[in-house]
């Protein structure tokens, strides 16, 4: 703050009030958190989750008492008093998530105050992991991968999609003993050559290849890992593709490494996928990104990045090969910790068809 001059920040995004006091919020949940200067932070929540190092103050959000339709407001009459007559001239705040109603509070109680995006910079900070992060994220990755097990055991000819997703789900759940944030892909066969998202009706086939990309978030963090599986024995085919991307896989692990550009490990994946005719012509999306609190963060594994590898970074790398040859697509993704050891890969489901 001093380096940058903030006399303060008032931060509402659920993702900077996890990293910096440690409380997990429901992202748009209202919120708070005022770092003013030297004085103790300011905390407006109806968390009852006590923060790392701040001064809680207390709204309600619902009240059997009284109509309680707008929770902002509610946390704006909780904060405002202690804003009042405060000195600071530059505020920050995070414009890419920043509620309206923030806005308002600082012209109010602050009217003289310049106001600053702060975004890229706490952004920045959170990129970096730190172990009890790194242990949160590989149990969020151990969600996903109860998913990918019980897939397996139910994937057969004439299940839908649907099906499979609710299956899918219920494991993850039971894994983390508790809600689980459920995104992810799940198109199955020759769906999912073009196409990812949400399951639809169709009924998978003898001879498909099921891609199922999981993204649990639970905890305040979460996961991205990738599987295929056939519909049947594999055929050769399949096989082979599976051996490409899977190298594919080890070349990228060991180009995850301090100081490498982004775009560089991205174009030396891209060019081994392309020198085997099974695979040429048919990667068409990045081959990874960071992971953390949100979904894709930086660093981003495409061509046109300028980012670079940092010591800290977890990383999810996906290479893939989309070839109708196939059945189906071919896509296999592992994350990875950048430590001073060098990456370490946080999952542990296994690549067999």
């Amino acid at each position: 703050m001093r380096e940058k001059r903030w006399d303060a920040l008032l931060l509402t995004d659920s993702r900077s009030v996890c990293y910096l006091e440690a409380v997990v919020l429901k992202p748009g949940a209202p919120v708070f958190l005022w770092i003013g200067g030297e004085s103790e932070p300011l905390f407006a929540t109806d968390s009852t989750t006590p923060p790392i190092s701040a001064e809680v103050l207390p709204f309600e959000s619902y009240s059997p008492r009284r109509v309680l339709d707008q929770p902002w407001h509610e946390a704006i009459l909780a904060l405002a008093p202690r804003l009042k007559g405060h000195s600071a001239k530059r505020v920050g705040v995070e414009k890419d998530s920043v509620n309206g109603m923030a806005i308002d509070l600082l012209g109010d109680c602050l009217p003289q105050c310049e106001i600053v995006d702060v975004s890229a910079v706490l952004a920045d900070l959170r990129r970096s992991r730190d172990p009890d992060e790194v242990d949160v994220i590989r149990q969020v990755s151990a969600v996903a991968e109860a998913g990918f097990s019980r897939a397996r055991e139910v994937i057969q000819p004439g299940v839908s999609e649907i099906e499979l997703y609710i299956e899918i789900s219920g494991a993850m759940v039971a894994q983390a003993g508790g809600p689980v944030e459920i995104g992810g892909d799940f198109a199955t066969g020759p769906r999912s050559l073009t196409q990812g998202g949400i399951p639809v009706d169709r009924r998978i086939e003898s001879g498909d290849l099921c891609v199922y990309d999981l993204f649990p978030q639970c905890w305040g963090y979460g996961a991205d890992l990738c599987r295929v599986m056939a519909v049947g024995p594999p055929t050769p085919v399949q096989e082979r593709g599976r051996e490409i991307v899977c190298e594919a896989l080890e070349l990228a692990a060991t180009l995850l490494e301090p100081g490498r550009p982004a775009r560089e490990a991205y174009q030396l994946v891209r060019d081994f996928l392309e020198k085997d005719p099974l695979s040429a012509g048919s990667f068409w999306h990045h081959l990874g990104h960071g992971v953390g609190m949100g979904g894709h963060e930086n660093p981003r594994l495409i061509p046109e990045s300028d980012h670079v590898l940092r010591l800290g970074d977890v990383i999810s790398v996906e290479p893939a090969l989309y070839n109708p040859e196939l059945q189906g697509g071919l896509r296999i993704e592992n994350t990875y910790w950048l430590s001073a050891d060098g990456p370490v890969q946080l999952n542990s489901h296994p690549t067999n068809l």
